[in-house]
């Protein structure tokens, strides 16, 4: 092959892909940004455009519009030609066809290595995800559509990528009929309506004939940058054909072998009169107008002249023509419909009108006015996304078809279809981004009407319906032109999956029917990875994380997405990746800008590895070795053109720079690692030309290097290298074309493309190596495999979930990472010091070591030849401090932000259960989106939820149903509550700090399969819970109202309670929230943080009493308090419980000593507010010396509510009497002002202790005589302070007995009082003291 055949290959494939999409500018208006301004200029600079582009985006949030949909089809298209300077080269297209011919008859003569021809594995057929799983067009992009008058069963389509597809069952099967030739963007297609066999087609720059129904095609015309746009095949002559294009009219009658061009201007539409084939339409712009304008023929095309009677015209300065596309119809042929694309004025977005003819173009009317905007529901904008959207596409999405039956209905397609039943008076949207019907993909290329059968092509495939499109379904089985921009592979388990372009992520497993995959959602992302030891675990950038299930009908589980990517490209060659661990499948690596990342859990966080200094410009493609995983290679570019290698034998602690071999352009490359030598490395430099200069081997380690490169590479874009593991050697490289193979046997690459198509266009291969074989995806024809050259010998690597744990229980889970097929294979472990092994010869045992230390991991593996391999890692496993305990204090919180990312999710509890109970501490902050969860699990036949409802009500989900149900419990704003929810086989009881709501119903057994999220309901991305969480237990048995209670402000003990199946108290300094009674660490996602806790709970003692009348109630000698209650007042009514924690509060007082406790009053009584207790003791309280029995007032109660927490303690009453020890006790009475029971904790006042003995009395104190007194006699009460004062008198059991108030000297005499010790009380505003009276 010649030099330049790569750059000539690609100018014919590249941009006849991208002109269909890039035929308008979007509006510009004063807030385009930047980079879109220099993108719109007559010759862009890329690198100009790409930095203003990064530059713009670090600032501001992405949304998808317009300009971003154009930047990236023209990103695409130019790649391949960028120079040093940023400047774009395209070749010229004059030798097209020369090179094209010589790469076919190298093709066909090269001798093949391959023995087994590549197979097409998929996607054939795309279903949606259960439930209701149909088929869906989410496959292909098919430009055009055109279905035989001759033979309705047969019908052509020419797709964006992958050529053309033919059926001969009206669409229940394709198949690829172009696949021995380079087509790939087909623009137009048209079958001759008196021979099926006979077709034509049109693409960026040729138009192809086929005259044995697609066995074989010929170029009839071809022109530079021609750009067909429809082609008509005259039904009275079809040997008169006319070819409307980007470059003009063109017109030829004798069936293409001569041509005549009749208009230089654009040209977007043609269409022959249904009943007089002698008069023809053609939509052409006009330039200078700045209009498309209608043309009419009556000589079958040979001239041409305008009919504008009542025509649309502009004089606006912004106006502009976008394209047009028009239709006729057999049920009224004099009527012409033109959709018609472009600006009247500013403010147009794309859409000027549908306009309707009803005497053969003669005169037009606008049945739907004005001309263009404003719009609103009655005259809808049919080319947006909706009215209030300005995302459109111009001509790339435009269509029109009349109904063959019904004159006045017509589908119009955008980026949505639309109808109209009434000659375009108005529209109806069906489906795409809006409308009724389901499963119709947006962006509509193309609609054919012959008959009853309605034809919509579209970014998805091909829709059919027989009804008008009352209804409709997928017919696109076979067409195999999905365009991946990302693959992912499983290791020991077939699974594949992808990003394809317009069409989200896909997945597909060798348990489902050939060909079949499934359509996971998403936009067009170059994503999709597969975790090598979770097994069905596949991670998309756009979409959340699923689990692909083993049936194809079975439901796929969604999960949470990883908080980082790697930088993805629309390019080959430019992505960074996601690498795992070659022994931990949880330990990630991601390269993203100009830095590398690692993630310990699964990507729910992620370290910085290493800022690759010098350059801005990106990580792409690194390689981490199996040999030894310290030493990891990176390839960053560093200049527009230039690259870097970096190289660790550390783990990342420090890195060396290499340089890569000199090359035309280093823009682009991949690498490819030995798995046996870490030095051993190969790279590919994949971007411009580079003959003579592509390929690339290292054995030490980057310091010197071997071209690889040979002729036979000449004209081919290595877009990807593979060295295949346990061979000599063996390397494959996948071209813009085809696939080359390699060993160190050799010196030259063979071809290994036998079974490929001619443009094969490789974006990433893949191993499998449990089967021996090689997959590949490709920009043009899905996912293809075959089998590798020779089997590789076998290579154990053995891989676990994680390497260090921090809990001795926990089981650790291997997995088989090894080179190996599996048929007849046998795998031996080894795990010295373990404490438990589930099957030492499965592949994947799961093993508990049981105690803290390092261990050694053996794995032995032997294939069904007998061939072995054994790979020890000294040191593996490493088990830190046991930190499984559960914690006697609060210590840190789960902080959830409330964006999507931001939860907890942990394992599925695998436990069915009828009794449930899931209880836990939340502080909320601000208003909850509706139906917010706090704990969900969806996924197989489960559906449980605790969550709010409207208004922070808390609800529930059981199986799916209840979650109606008003509970009326309403969380507060920004403080504790304790939430409890309680599941019986006919009622759910849900709990507000303790206080029930109860909810009967039939409530099924739930089998609990699927992983369960804190603060998320998973389903849905806007239900997430903004707050904090603490204290979240799960049971597997109904905890009663008591148990509620008395267990809500107390940690848990799980050795005491078996059917504590998890317990999170979040206390760790990073990583997992370990369970602390069982195996179900959790992981935190997103923005999911640690933050310091405040909650009421901790470790101590609860008991309870019904406090229903005055009286002494003594709440035992655990928690160490006596209250009394003074008869006539009002009391709690009902239970209270009293829990003493033996733990300082999350805020102290004061700097002063605090009693070693606090206590927590729960009161569920009727009663919120009571009469104040006459008498409040405590004991144990922690140390009082026996000076501080003659100062009680030093001691004081401090209160707040029952969920209080921070800086809200207000002091209540000062202490009448202590007892001394090393655990005091002390005495407020004869009077508190206790009025609401909640939390209490005593503290000092701070004053110094005077010294033993009674205090000498002060000038200015109260004396109070006789004492002793007689019972009925007089009493004095004298003081020299100046004020008011107020004297009362207690008896022992905290009673008021007698009251005076005086100033200076007062006297009063006693009631008749029993013999003893009485306590007085005099107050005054400044002052308070306290004495003893006896009286005889």
């Amino acid at each position: 092959m010649k030099p330049h055949l790569t750059l000539l290959l690609l100018a014919a494939a590249a941009i006849a892909q991208a002109q269909q999409s890039l035929r308008f500018l979007p509006d510009q208006a004063d807030d385009t940004p930047p980079w879109a301004v220099w993108l719109y200029q007559e010759q862009p600079n890329v690198a100009k455009v790409d930095s203003a582009y990064r530059a713009y985006y670090a600032g501001h949030d992405f949304v998808k519009t317009s300009h971003t949909q154009y930047y990236k089809k023209w990103r695409r298209a130019v790649e391949p030609f960028v120079q040093p300077d940023g400047s774009v080269l395209l070749p010229q297209n004059e030798r097209r066809e020369t090179w094209e011919q010589l790469w076919l008859e190298q093709r066909a003569a090269a001798p093949k290595s391959n023995t087994t021809p590549w197979q097409h594995i998929g996607p054939v057929e795309t279903f949606s995800t259960s439930p209701a799983q149909v088929k869906v067009s989410w496959q292909a992009n098919v430009y055009c559509i055109d279905q035989s008058s001759a033979n309705p069963d047969i019908l052509f389509c020419g797709t964006e990528a992958g050529g053309i597809y033919k059926t001969t069952n009206k669409g229940l099967q394709w198949t690829h009929v172009s696949a021995n030739t380079t087509m790939r963007a087909i623009h137009s297609i048209k079958i001759d309506p008196a021979n099926a066999d006979v077709v034509y087609a049109g693409d960026g720059s040729r138009v192809y004939k086929t005259v044995d129904g697609g066995q074989n095609w010929s170029v009839v015309f071809t022109s530079s940058g021609l750009n067909v746009n429809d082609i008509s095949v005259n039904p009275g002559n079809p040997a008169i054909l006319l070819v409307a294009a980007d470059k003009g009219l063109y017109r030829s009658t004798d069936a293409g072998q001569n041509w005549t061009q009749l208009y230089t201007q654009a040209c977007w539409d043609i269409e022959v009169h249904p009943t007089l084939p002698d008069i023809v339409y053609v939509l052409k712009t006009n330039p200078a107008a700045g209009r498309c304008e209608f043309f009419k023929s009556l000589n079958s095309g040979a001239t041409f002249s305008i009919r504008e009677n009542g025509w649309y015209s502009s004089a606006d300065a912004a106006r502009r023509d976008d394209g047009a596309r028009m239709t006729v119809t057999p049920a009224d042929p004099n009527v012409v419909y033109v959709v018609l694309a472009g600006n009247s004025k500013p403010g147009d977005n794309g859409f000027i009108g549908v306009f309707r003819s009803s005497n053969a173009g003669e005169s037009w009317t606008l049945p739907n006015p004005p001309v263009g905007g404003p719009w609103t529901a009655s005259h809808p904008n049919l080319m947006t996304l909706n009215n209030t959207n300005t995302l459109y596409q111009g001509y790339y999405n435009l269509s029109i078809a009349a109904s063959h039956t019904n004159a006045d209905q017509v589908l119009i397609g955008g980026l949505n279809l639309w109808k109209t039943d009434n000659g375009a008076q108005t529209f109806t949207a069906l489906g795409g981004y809006q409308g009724s019907l389901s499963w119709i993909h947006p962006d509509q290329q193309e609609i054919k009407i012959l008959g009853n059968d309605c034809w919509v092509a579209n970014d998805g495939g091909v829709e059919y319906s027989g009804n008008f499109f009352s209804s409709r379904e997928s017919r696109k089985n076979g067409i195999t032109a999905s365009d991946f921009w990302g693959f992912g592979s499983g290791w020991n388990e077939d699974l594949l999956v992808g990003g394809r372009y317009h069409n989200g992520n896909s997945a597909t497993r060798n348990t489902f029917p050939q060909g079949q995959f499934l359509r996971l959602g998403g936009g067009e992302a170059p994503t999709g990875y597969v975790n090598p030891g979770i097994a069905g675990k596949a991670y998309f950038s756009d979409i959340n994380t699923r689990v692909i299930p083993t049936n194809i009908e079975e439901e796929v589980l969604s999960l949470p997405q990883m908080s980082d990517y790697p930088g993805e490209s629309y390019y080959a060659a430019h992505s960074s990746e996601m690498e795992f661990h070659p022994l931990c499948y949880r330990r990630v690596f991601i390269g993203k800008d100009n830095q590398l990342w690692r993630s310990e859990d699964e990507g729910a966080s992620f370290q910085l590895v290493k800022t690759f200094d010098g350059s801005t410009e990106p990580v792409m493609h690194f390689e981490i070795s199996r040999a030894n995983p310290d030493v990891m290679y990176v390839y960053q570019r560093t200049s527009f053109y230039g690259a870097t290698l970096w190289r660790t034998a550390d783990g990342g602690q420090s890195w060396q720079a290499r340089s890569f071999p000199s090359a035309n352009s280093q823009r682009a490359g991949t690498m490819t690692l030995s798995a046996t030598d870490p030095n051993t490395l190969w790279v590919a430099f994949g971007h411009q030309n580079n003959d003579g200069v592509k390929v690339f081997k290292t054995t030490d380690g980057g310091q010197s290097w071997q071209n690889l490169s040979t002729p036979t590479l000449n004209g081919h874009s290595i877009q990807y290298i593979f060295h295949q593991a346990g061979s000599n050697g063996a390397v494959y490289a996948g071209t813009n074309f085809a696939v080359f193979y390699r060993d160190d046997s050799m010196s030259d690459w063979e071809a290994y493309y036998e079974g490929l198509p001619a443009s094969a266009n490789c974006n990433i291969i893949r191993p499998f190596y449990k089967e021996n074989k090689l997959r590949m995806a490709t920009y043009s024809h899905g996912i293809w495999e075959t089998d590798l050259k020779t089997p590789s010998a076998t290579l154990a690597q053995p891989m676990a979930d994680k390497l260090t744990a921090y809990c001795a229980r926990d089981t650790f889970y291997f997995e088989d990472y090894s080179v190996l097929r599996h048929a007849g294979a046998a795998w031996q472990w080894a795990f010295p010091g373990a404490a438990y092994v589930s099957d030492a010869t499965a592949r994947n045992p799961k093993v508990v070591f049981g105690q803290t230390g390092v261990f050694d991991v053996s794995l032995t593996i032997t294939d069904a030849a007998g061939q072995s391999s054994t790979k020890t890692v000294p040191g593996m496993i490493r088990i830190e401090t046991d930190g499984c305990s559960p914690d006697t204090i609060p210590g840190e919180a789960l902080r959830l932000g409330g964006a999507t990312s931001d939860f907890a999710v942990g394992p599925a509890l695998h436990t069915p259960m009828t009794h449930f109970t899931i209880s836990a501490w939340i502080k909320r902050e601000g208003p909850q989106p509706a139906f917010a969860g706090l704990f969900f699990t969806r996924g197989g036949n489960t559906t449980v939820g605790l969550n709010f409802g409207n208004n922070n009500e808390l609800r529930y989900h059981w199986n799916d149903g209840f979650w109606s149900w008003n509970s009326g419990l309403v969380v507060p704003d920004g403080e504790w509550a304790h939430i409890a929810m309680v599941v019986e086989p006919n009622r759910t009881t849900l709990y507000l700090n303790g206080k029930p709501a109860v909810n009967n119903g039939n409530h099924a057994m739930q089998p609990f399969e699927a992983a369960f999220y804190l603060g998320a309901d998973p389903n849905h991305s806007g239900r997430r819970f903004k707050g904090q969480m603490e204290e979240v237990c799960i049971w597997n048995r109904a905890l009663s109202v008591n148990e509620i209670r008395k267990l809500r402000h107390l940690v848990k003990v799980p050795a005491e309670d078996p059917a504590l199946l998890a317990y999170y108290q979040f206390n760790e300094t990073t990583g997992d929230a370990l369970d602390r009674s069982g195996l179900r660490h959790l992981r935190l996602s997103g923005g999911a943080v640690r933050t310091a806790s405040s909650c009421p709970v901790g470790i101590g003692t609860s008991t309870r009493l019904a406090v229903n009348a005055a009286g002494d109630y003594f709440f035992g000698n655990d928690t160490g308090v006596r209250m009394t209650l003074l008869s006539g007042g009002t009391v709690p009514n009902g239970e209270v419980y009293l829990t003493r924690i033996n733990l300082p509060p999350d805020e102290p007082v004061n700097d002063a000593p605090h009693s070693r406790s606090y206590w927590i009053f729960n009161n569920y009584g009727t009663n919120p507010l009571i009469t104040p207790p006459t008498a409040l003791t405590f004991s144990r309280i922690g140390p009082v010396e026996p000076a501080e029995v003659f100062q009680p007032q030093r001691f004081r109660l401090y209160v707040r509510s029952e969920n209080a927490d921070g800086e809200t303690w207000q002091f209540s009453d000062p202490a009448s009497e202590l007892i001394s020890g090393d655990d005091g006790g002390v005495y407020f009475g004869p009077e508190t002002n206790v009025e609401s029971l909640g939390q209490m904790i005593i503290a000092r006042d701070g004053s110094p202790v005077s010294s033993a003995g009674e205090p000498e009395r002060q000038p200015y104190e109260f004396a109070v005589y006789p004492n002793p007194a007689s019972s009925g006699g007089g009493l004095t009460i004298a003081t020299e302070r100046s004020g008011d004062y107020r004297f009362t008198l207690f008896d022992g059991a905290g009673r008021r007995v007698a009251e005076t108030q005086g100033r200076g000297r007062a006297a009063l005499s006693l009631p008749a009082l029993p013999s003893g010790v009485y306590s007085w009380r005099i107050q005054m505003a400044d002052y308070l003291e306290y004495g003893k009276l006896v009286v005889e």
